[in-house]
């Protein structure tokens, strides 16, 4: 039976081609949200600096017969106060030979649509291909929505935020 190793969110993360050694950048523990605020002009267009932030799961095999089983794995999102996920990656995968970890990432390229504060759940989900249950691990941080920052205009024209 395959087992969870880990489950972390973090901003980056890099592999060594040489070695194969893997490292996670930033690792992301609560979320502190800032609300835009409205522009003075509704046909001023506002842009979001937004950095793609990525979910990584490593599963662990225990026996020869474990990495002989194709598997079907999903990475999803559950945001605070909602039901329903948002799915960051499904597929298919299989372990290689001799190899007892197999690492799922889901890159999250737009952004989660928070709406209110609380618990931000990941769940990384791996099933033998064709089977009914899932096992699962699972990935919470709090989420904080802080109050709304003014901006006020710049001489060049951009908004920033007053200090």
């Amino acid at each position: 039976m395959v087992k969870p190793a880990y489950i972390l969110f973090a901003k980056s993360a890099s592999q060594d081609k040489d070695t194969g050694s893997f490292s996670i950048f930033d690792i992301i523990e609560r979320l502190q949200l800032t609300p835009l605020p409205k522009p003075a002009d509704p046909n001023q267009q506002v842009m979001v600096l937004f950095e793609p932030m990525r979910i990584i799961a490593c599963w662990s095999s225990e026996t020869d017969e474990d990495r002989g089983h194709e598997y079907d794995h999903e990475i999803v999102a559950f945001l605070p106060g909602e039901l329903s996920s948002i799915l960051g990656s499904a597929g298919k995968f299989r372990f290689q030979a001799g190899m007892q970890n197999f690492r799922i990432t889901a890159v999250f390229a737009t952004p989660l649509p928070i709406t209110k504060p609380g618990i931000l759940r990941f769940q990384s989900k791996v099933r033998i291909t064709g089977a009914q249950n899932w096992q699962t691990q699972s990935y919470s941080l709090p989420v904080e929505i802080l109050p709304e920052q003014p901006v006020s205009p710049s001489p060049s024209g951009t908004t920033e935020k007053a200090a």
